[in-house]
């Protein structure tokens, strides 16, 4: 009885401590993760509310390796050209596209845009 009970005991503290080691720092992780999707989600909409439109031609394309619903996060280099006629610029942007856009954003490819005047490193994609 009392052998179970301290092989219970060490079991439990054994995969407390398992936990505190890996489950635990994997849930902080992905809340970590959820928070910034949820802030360039909030930025990605304002921006398309109330940014400056434009074209950009994609100059490069790199994946994250992270996928949200199946749909890769991609580093897009972008030569981008104000609707203004201003001088164009070079921007990067990190989006979450469908794999059904993928065609749509490689390199070469024109893609409608929409910027912050103010800050022109923040851009979005407007497609």
């Amino acid at each position: 009885m009392i052998l179970s009970l301290i092989i219970t005991l060490a079991t439990l503290g054994f995969t407390g401590f398992i936990m505190w080691k890996t489950v635990f720092p994997m849930l902080s992780n992905a809340n970590r993760l959820i928070g910034q999707l949820g802030d360039q989600a909030t930025e990605r909409n304002r921006l398309l509310a109330q940014g400056a439109p434009g074209t950009a031609r994609v100059v490069s394309l790199e994946g994250t390796g992270t996928l949200i619903n199946n749909a890769p996060q991609v580093v897009l280099g972008l030569e981008v050209h104000p609707a203004t006629g201003a001088a164009p610029f070079a921007a990067r942007c990190i989006s979450i596209v469908s794999q059904l856009q993928i065609p749509q954003v490689q390199p070469g490819c024109t893609v409608p845009v929409r910027f912050d005047p103010g800050n022109p490193s923040r851009i979005a994609l407007a497609m």
